[in-house]
């Protein structure tokens, strides 16, 4: 979910919503963020392609590789233009907005399960910070 105005109108990312709002799979956000860029998360993307254009592009060719691969083919010399001297800018775009899910993790979730708060730690943390207010609760 991603908060839009505030905190009252939340927008849950289903696949079925990147699909009515994008026409994309899920899979395809990253080609589109290599395309258009996210500023949000310093993702350069192309510059000059925007959204509508990233969307135009993915659905003729499909994927941003196909798109590099089939320059020739774009309507729009400007366009062509862009996308031929910032072809190494897209395919670097698109890494940065892939998450890696090769990380070596060693743990299982039940070794992380919650197992309850550990009350004297709690305590010394709560009459460290001065929560008397917390420490009152936790005797209740």
């Amino acid at each position: 979910s991603i908060t839009r105005k505030g905190i009252t109108d939340i927008e849950n990312y289903t696949p079925a919503h990147i699909e009515e709002k994008y026409g994309l799979t899920p899979d395809k956000i990253i080609d589109m963020k290599g395309l258009m860029g996210d500023s949000s998360d310093n993702i350069p993307g192309v510059p000059g392609v925007g959204e509508k254009t990233a969307l135009k592009l993915l659905a003729q060719f499909g994927s941003l590789e196909n798109v590099l691969e089939s320059i020739h083919e774009v309507s729009g010399k400007k366009l062509k233009e862009k996308l031929e001297d910032n072809r190494d800018l897209a395919l670097l775009s698109k890494q940065l907005a892939t998450i890696t899910r090769e990380a070596p993790v060693e743990m299982k979730l039940e070794d992380i399960a919650y197992q309850g708060i550990d009350a004297g730690k709690v305590a010394e943390i709560y009459k460290e910070l001065g929560f008397q207010s917390l420490l009152d609760k936790m005797d209740d």
